[in-house]
């Protein structure tokens, strides 16, 4: 399913995006994708921001899920958790989006394009599709800080 502009937004946040690219191989072509948008003006999945963000989430689901419950806490949880194995997979490193594009798309400012210039923060700058250092960074913390599910 391929979510244009707003259309994968679902609550807050949270969005799904689509790899139309994959890795230079082609691995990851296709990949359903979860994950946190940079701000609520923004568009297409920040993968920094979505394994720091659910660091939090798993935190509060060890802490206060039992007192506290949330709807649909464990199954975001997964599919992040997932999404993101899924990139380290493919790329072999966290890309800062998935969103294909160079700066000229960006400018543009057409989130239903196909290739938009990469995950727009919605407060000046863009995220281009590119390996990310803090994204694999918070990854692998992530990662560390949950084994498993």
């Amino acid at each position: 399913a391929r979510y244009k502009g707003g259309e994968g937004r679902i609550d807050g946040l949270w969005q799904i995006d689509e790899d139309l690219i994959g890795s230079p191989g082609g691995e990851g072509k296709g990949q359903e994708l979860y994950g946190f948008r940079f701000t609520s003006w923004g568009n297409g999945i920040q993968w920094e921001n979505t394994a720091s963000a659910v660091m939090g989430l798993v935190h509060y689901q060890q802490k206060y899920q039992r007192d506290a419950p949330v709807a649909g806490l464990d199954e975001a949880i997964s599919r992040a958790r997932v999404s993101i194995r899924q990139l380290l997979q493919a790329y072999q490193a966290v890309p800062a989006s998935v969103l294909g594009g160079n700066i000229n798309a960006y400018i543009k400012n057409d989130h239903a394009a196909d290739y938009p210039g990469g995950s727009d923060t919605g407060i000046g700058w863009t995220y281009l599709r590119y390996p990310h250092v803090a994204a694999s960074t918070w990854a692998g913390l992530l990662l560390l800080y949950q084994h498993d599910d």
